[in-house]
């Protein structure tokens, strides 16, 4: 590693000339005789990062030399592309406040950095093409001054191990996500979209094949991409297939079902692959939580996608309560109080000869009159909520007993 940090130095000294100065040690080590006029204000270093002024005012970052480990960036400049491609020490990665506005992290800056496994970033920012590009064991990612512009096309494509990603609200800026920005993130279980985010493009979430729910604001659209043009948001069971475009009988389709299963065939050459000679992935099955009238919502119908409601429990409906009946000689009317997450809801009645709760009517206000009953006798129910899902309804918590009965 020390060669390679001297030689990296080196090849800095002779790019900028009289302008670079290698530090005494690094010089020594050498055994030649390096000289400079004196250090520019346009290139110089901190600690173990070289720093390089654009003729956009702002300082990059160009180089790291470091021992690698956790790694907090200075304040105050931005990361050129390809910084810290190839970097194999670092294992994580903290931007603190202070981030240049106008700048983004460079394409490929953090490229195949291969045991980074966390990510964290204080400032508002944006990520240009590829940033974190096949940083195959990232784990976790935290976003939490937000997202200014962009996570562009492919930033954190082929991180096959990260499994959570949180986006903090950047009230002052909107941003959208690029084509292929999550693309083949298998592991990706969770994922919040801010407030912030007004547009996912095509492939943004192709392959995230982990994923079971996502939040979609109400003014976040959705963009076709124009050869995929209904990557969006998915799990592998539809799009994994997309692989064949790159060779025949690549990817071979094993089962179909919520729980499909992929095996994807790819020859040891290809750097786009996960390196091994296949991946088997099972799919899970998406549900966007969407709001009424919304592209979301939309794009949902049109696509087949689970979806349901923002308000609506995110596993089940609750159990409904307060009851209140009433009966003449002949009926019992329920009430009850509204519930959340439910849509409509099933009443059962009880019978005595089987021995069971059966179906009565579903409702979609909390009332209910059942008629034609005897007078003058005892009568139990259970009520069920039910939510949409897809305009199907599911059940949810049901109540307990409620015994009410009609009058003489």
């Amino acid at each position: 590693m020390k060669f390679r940090k001297t030689a990296a130095l080196l090849s800095f000294a002779l790019a900028f000339g009289t302008f670079a100065v290698l530090p005494e040690s690094i010089s020594e080590s050498l055994d030649i005789g390096i000289t400079a006029e004196a250090a520019s204000d346009d290139n110089y270093f901190i600690g173990d990062y070289f720093i390089k002024k654009e003729s956009d005012g702002i300082d990059y970052i160009v180089y790291y030399s470091g021992p690698g480990g956790d790694i907090t960036l200075p304040e105050g400049v931005a990361v050129g592309s390809y910084a810290f491609s190839n970097n194999d020490t670092i294992t994580s990665i903290t931007i603190p406040k202070g981030f240049p506005q106008n700048a983004s992290i460079g394409e490929y800056a953090f490229s195949k950095c291969t045991n980074l496994k966390k990510l964290v970033i204080e400032s508002p920012i944006s990520i240009d093409k590829g940033s974190f590009y096949d940083c195959i064991n990232l784990r976790s990612v935290e976003l939490k001054g937000g997202v200014r512009d962009k996570i562009g096309r492919e930033a954190f494509f082929s991180c096959y191990n990260l499994k959570k990603v949180s986006i903090g609200e950047n009230k002052k800026d909107s941003f959208y996500i690029d084509n292929a920005a999550f693309y083949d993130c298998f592991s990706l279980s969770s994922v919040n979209i801010p407030e912030s985010c007004s547009e996912i493009k095509g492939t943004a979430f192709m392959n995230c094949c982990g994923l079971t729910e996502v939040r979609i604001p109400p003014n976040t659209i959705f963009t076709p991409d124009a050869k995929y043009h209904m990557g969006y948001i998915h799990g592998a069971e539809s799009y994994f297939l997309a692989r064949s475009d790159w060779e025949k009988n690549q990817v071979t389709k094993l089962a179909d079902g919520n729980t499909t299963l992929y095996e994807m065939k790819v020859k040891p050459k290809d750097e786009r692959s996960l390196k091994k000679n296949y991946v088997e992935v099972t799919a899970q099955k998406l549900t966007l939580i969407v709001t009424k009238g919304s592209d979301a919502e939309k794009y949902a119908k049109e696509n087949g996608l689970n979806y349901k409601y923002e308000g609506a429990s995110s596993d089940r409906s609750a159990a409904p309560s307060g009851f209140k009946c009433s009966g003449t000689t002949d009926s019992i009317t329920l009430r009850w109080d509204k519930t959340e997450g439910a849509d409509a809801y099933a009443v059962y009645m009880y019978n005595s000869e089987t021995g069971k709760y059966e179906k009565y009517k579903t409702v979609k206000s909390e009332k209910c009159t059942v008629s034609g009953l005897s007078s003058n006798t005892a009568y139990k129910f259970k009520i069920t909520s039910l939510y949409s899902v897809n305009g199907k309804y599911k059940k949810g918590e049901t109540s307990k007993a409620i015994l009410a009965a009609t009058k003489k």
